[in-house]
Order: C-alpha cells, then sequence, then structure tokens
C-alpha cells in the first residue's frame, strides 16, 4: 500500500494526500513479446534479458532489454517440452526438459551451445532452481517428489520432502530453504533447509493449480495461480501467512519472475504470451515547492474545510 504523506498546518490540522514521495501505485498489464508456442516459464539474467521456456516450439527463447523487448533470439533448440528454467551464478541455464525427461544444463560460456544432462530417474521433471552451491532442486511431478542433485559432480540425488501431489513450481531463497508450487494439493510449501529438509510448512492460501513460483530479493514468493488465471504474492513480513493477488485476467500463468525493480513477467500460456506486471508507477505530486514554502493554508470556514493558495 502506498502510504499517506502527511502536511500538518500550525501543527494541528493536516493534509492527508494518497501520495508517498511523489509516487502512486498501479498495476497495468502490459504484453511484451508474442509468438510463442505455450511458453511455460520466464527467466531473468543480470541486464534483465528475459529467456523463455518456449514448450511447444521445443526451444529456449531470449527476449533482449537493449532492443526494449522487440527482439527475440533462440538460443536453445532441439529440446523436448522445456518447461522451467534457472541460472546459477556464472549464468549458466539448467533446463527442466519435460519430454526427455532430463535436466539439462546449457553453457554461457559456449553462448549455450554446449548441452550438459544431469541426474537420472525423473518421471516428468517440472520445476527446475538452484541455491548458491549450485545444488540443483528439481520438482518431479509425476514421481510426486522433489529431488536435490548435488554439486560439484551432479551424481548424488536426494528426495527432499514429502507429501507433494503434483509440485511443479520450486524457488530457493538465500537461506537454502526450497517452496515448491503443489498444482495437486493447490498449495505452496516451504522445505526448510535447517534439519536438511525435512520440514514442510504450507504457506499462503487461495491457491487453484498453482505452478511457477518466483522469489524476490526480500524473500517475498511469487505464484502463477493458473486455475485462477493470476499472479499472487505470499509475503515474507507476514511470515508467509498474508497472500495478496497482484494481477488477474491472465490466460493460464505457468511461470513468473520478478526484476530488481519489483515488475513481474509472467509466461502466459494460453495467450502465447509474455506479459510485465508494473507494479510501480510513478506519478507526479504536487510539491510544496510550487506553492512556495507558507504558501499553502488549509482553513476551517464555516463547518467546511477550504484549500487556500496565498503567494509568497
Amino acid at each position: 500500500m502506498v502510504s499517506p504523506t502527511r502536511i500538518g498546518l500550525l501543527g494541528s490540522i493536516g493534509l492527508f494526500l494518497g501520495l508517498a514521495g511523489g509516487d502512486a501505485l498501479a498495476s497495468p498489464i502490459v504484453t511484451i513479446a508474442t509468438g510463442f508456442e505455450f511458453p511455460t516459464d520466464v527467466l531473468l539474467d543480470s541486464n534483465n534479458n528475459i529467456f523463455v521456456s518456449d514448450f511447444g516450439r521445443g526451444e529456449i527463447r531470449e527476449i533482449t532489454a537493449a532492443s526494449n523487448y522487440t527482439t527475440i533470439n533462440t538460443v536453445v533448440s532441439g529440446l523436448n517440452g522445456p518447461n522451467s528454467l534457472a541460472f546459477d551464478s556464472s549464468l549458466d541455464l539448467f533446463i527442466a526438459d519435460n519430454g526427455q525427461p532430463s535436466v539439462d544444463e546449457a553453457t554461457q560460456a559456449s553462448n549455450y551451445a554446449t548441452i550438459n544432462n544431469f541426474g537420472s530417474g525423473f518421471a516428468n521433471p517440472a520445476g527446475i532452481a538452484l541455491d548458491s552451491a549450485k545444488d540443483i532442486f528439481v520438482a518431479d511431478i509425476n514421481n510426486g517428489n522433489v529431488k536435490e542433485i548435488v554439486a560439484p559432480d551432479y551424481t548424488t540425488i536426494n528426495t527432499i520432502g514429502s507429501g507433494f501431489g503434483a509440485p511443479i513450481g520450486i524457488a530457493v531463497d538465500s537461506s537454502g530453504n526450497v517452496f515448491v508450487g503443489d498444482a495437486g494439493n493447490n498449495a505452496v510449501y516451504e522445505v526448510l533447509a535447517v534439519g536438511g529438509y525435512v520440514t514442510v510448512n504450507s504457506i499462503g492460501s487461495g491457491f487453484n493449480e498453482p505452478e511457477g513460483l518466483g522469489i524476490d530479493g526480500a524473500g517475498n514468493i511469487f505464484v502463477a495461480d493458473l486455475g485462477n488465471n493470476a499472479v499472487k504474492e505470499i509475503t515474507v513480513a507476514s511470515g508467509y501467512t498474508e497472500t495478496d493477488t497482484l494481477a488477474t485476467g491472465l490466460n493460464v500463468p505457468k511461470g513468473v519472475a520478478v526484476d530488481t525493480n519489483g515488475n513481474i513477467f509472467v509466461a502466459d500460456g494460453g495467450s502465447n504470451t509474455v506479459k510485465e506486471i508494473v507494479l510501480h508507477v510513478p506519478v507526479p505530486a504536487p510539491t510544496l515547492g510550487a506553492w512556495g514554502l507558507g504558501a499553502l493554508g488549509l482553513l476551517l470556514a464555516g463547518g467546511g474545510w477550504r484549500l487556500s493558495r496565498r503567494s509568497a
């Protein structure tokens, strides 16, 4: 919410403006790219280029920020149902390839031309995320579990948490806690790193087939709530009990990512588009400088309020 700014007069009378720092909130939804065949995930690099898992084409495509999101390049092809994407700290690209089924790495040093495969025994890997140690976490939907492929050699595979129905979305915070969007249970879960990924807590509420997850630097969780055609936020400040709806009217939202400015990007599978939810739109507010110091007066007369302007 935008906090009101209070302009006091004579220490006792205030004028409350629905503005803070000259800004007001708005949440327009903008289509920034079209021409996909069922996009299922979006991922941002450090330059705010957007990588899209184009499920129907079997490709990973990049929408470049430098072109104001008008140029779309294919960076990886020959996949079979890529469903989810993640970067490591070196910007190597990890892919949950649902149709293979496999977990793939496209290396940044090769301009994403070299593909490596990790792990085995997956049924339908649907979601993927990495922690700071480069351990890979995979939501394996048809096995109903979440697996950890342990760095650096990626030969050890552990099953973490329990009780999932159809885990699809996955995200990891800076403490290594793993968040899971479980479409089968209509729930979002947190699997705690402390204790070895045994404790599973349900967080937020009101979901209908939650799939892709995103996380911001503060630890807020963003949810592509597919069944409600909405994007929602589970706030860290509430202890993950408060769920806010940020946007509705989408068409099968599958994946979600958030940039450092709080703008949210959505892989909208039903419309074959990538959309942006712009959460903060600056709106110029009147300033005291426009009136001159001491030029804004608030007078109480005849039982009503009257705003008066005086020249300095």
